[in-house]
């Protein structure tokens, strides 16, 4: 690659009613029309939901902010939901709350989370966080049962600062 140039590359998985992008490389003006046109692709398949995976890019600017929210619109006008799964940190920091709850951000899950690690049965929803106060994007965590099996808590994590918050389902 020569300097000063910038590479991305996007490859995809399908399910039945889930497609999973996997983007890798750097998201900036340079590249966003890649992205851009994998989720045109694969929203020709009419996926329920369309998981953006991050996990292996390194760099992204405002473009690729950019290009992720024109994903989901184009999603959106085919009746498709758009998720992105497994952003590191500093690509959430990049994100303003409002950004992630939009593109539904699912981080990567904590070191022996058993579920699944694709997001396609990822949930996001935007709480008042208990620890930080702010309303945030938070995605689903364990669930504590009683020790007769019975339903107790559903705790979802908060994107912005790590710590638990609870709420009856």
């Amino acid at each position: 690659m020569a300097e000063g140039l910038s590479e991305c590359t996007v490859t995809s998985e399908s399910g039945p009613d889930t497609a999973t992008l996997h983007v890798e490389g750097e998201l900036v003006a340079a590249t966003s029309e890649i992205l851009e046109g994998a989720v045109n692709a694969c929203l020709r398949s009419a996926p329920r939901l369309v998981a953006v995976d991050l996990a292996h890019v390194r760099f992204m600017d405002s473009a690729g902010i950019t290009a992720l929210l024109n994903c989901r619109g184009r999603a959106t006008a085919q009746r498709a939901r758009l998720t992105v799964i497994r952003p590191n940190r500093t690509l959430i920091r990049l994100m303003r709350p409002e950004i992630r709850a939009l593109l539904a951000v699912v981080p990567e899950p904590p070191p022996g989370d058993v579920s699944d690690r694709t997001g396609t049965q990822a949930e996001s929803r935007v709480l008042r966080c208990l620890a930080c106060g702010g309303m945030t994007a938070h995605v689903r965590g364990p669930t504590t049962r009683g020790a007769d099996g019975s339903f107790l808590v559903q705790w979802w994590s908060c994107t912005e600062c790590d710590e638990g918050n609870t709420v009856l389902d």
